[in-house]
């Protein structure tokens, strides 16, 4: 089993050139701060997922069902917020994490629940959301400025893509209209895999990692503008993308497509094989990221994708996926 030790590292902006338009951000150094971490003597088997908000840095330890949060300045922990368990201030797999509006929010797989923490780590709610009844949820979701809560959740019988709720989890409003038929079961996995986030303007984001799309809607659910999302990194990443059935007949995937961030002026940001690119709210992609990440066990540089990040102040905190997950600092300009 893979044992991950956190470790922060600030990857620096070495060149930047322009072709055809796009922004290429090489980035090729770099040196840890390792003792940021390791001041608490942290130690993670599986880091799911991380937020950052101001100067606290909140990680998501699945195994332990753990919210650890830490000090960006110090490296001191703070505090831990709920322990492993079934009961209503439990995680048993806590997979994605935001701070919204002085709440935490946790998507917690193993108790197929969505729940709700104060800053201080009161426990203020929980609900179970019908995404939960798709096999394929990406685990995705976000919160708007109103406490109203974003799933991907298909729903073949209205024929709609995202589910609205409030905070005690009554159902508000289904909405971006598209009919998908479970007949084609290739078909169906491509269009139900996917992830949401909320930009500036309290519109939204949907991204499609195995059909490589991105679609922007209106907080109402109108699709303002769907691209398809390709640059040379994704062209040379080593995976397959796309559903596809096994040879033992079951049905798996992979894709260099991956999660999405929303920047604070509302662009969007795709992690993939080798970094990432940046995609403003017309729909024109702004920025191709190529990262290469310090792996100490074999003092080498690498290419890895972007599994989790957040965005901050032109600064990317971002694990990159890899034989585990290393928590890394990258150093970029964001606008």
């Amino acid at each position: 089993m893979n044992h991950i030790r956190l470790i922060a590292i600030p990857l620096f902006v070495s060149g930047i050139c322009l072709h055809a338009g796009v922004q290429e951000i090489e980035v090729i150094r770099g040196r840890s701060l390792a003792n940021i971490i390791e001041k608490s003597n942290l130690f993670i088997k599986t880091m799911e997922d991380i937020e950052w908000i101001d100067n606290s840095l909140y990680l998501l330890d699945s195994d332990n069902g753990q919210i650890i949060e830490i000090s960006l300045t110090s490296g001191n922990q703070l505090r831990i917020i709920s322990r492993k368990g079934q009961g209503p201030n439990e995680l048993m797999s806590p997979c994605r994490i935001r701070v919204r509006n002085q709440k935490i929010f946790v998507l917690d797989k193993g108790n197929r629940a969505l729940k709700i923490f104060d800053l201080s780590g009161n426990f203020i709610g929980q609900f179970k959301p019908l995404a939960f009844g798709n096999p394929y949820f990406y685990r995705s979701f976000d919160v708007d400025q109103n406490d109203e809560i974003y799933f991907p959740e298909v729903n073949g019988s209205k024929g709609t893509l995202v589910g609205v709720y409030s905070l005690s989890g009554e159902k508000k409003s289904d909405i971006v209209a598209c009919t998908i038929s479970d007949k084609d079961m290739i078909t169906y996995v491509n269009m139900s895999n996917y992830g949401i986030g909320i930009d500036s303007e309290g519109a939204f984001y949907l991204n499609f990692p195995l059909l490589h799309e991105l679609w922007r809607c209106t907080k109402d659910g109108k699709v303002l503008w769907k691209i398809h999302i390709e640059n040379a990194l994704l062209k040379k990443a080593p995976e397959k993308s796309g559903a596809r059935i096994n040879k033992n007949g079951k049905l798996s995937w992979g894709t260099f497509m991956r999660g999405m961030e929303i920047t604070p002026d509302g662009k969007a940001l795709i992690g993939h094989f080798g970094g990432g690119c940046l995609v403003n709210k017309q729909g024109v992609m702004e920025k191709v990221i190529n990262i290469q990440t310090w792996n100490e066990e074999n003092r080498t540089w690498r290419t890895d994708a972007l599994a989790v990040y957040r965005i901050r102040e032109g600064k990317i905190i971002g694990a990159s996926l890899g034989q585990s997950y290393w928590l890394n600092l990258f150093s970029m300009e964001a606008k």
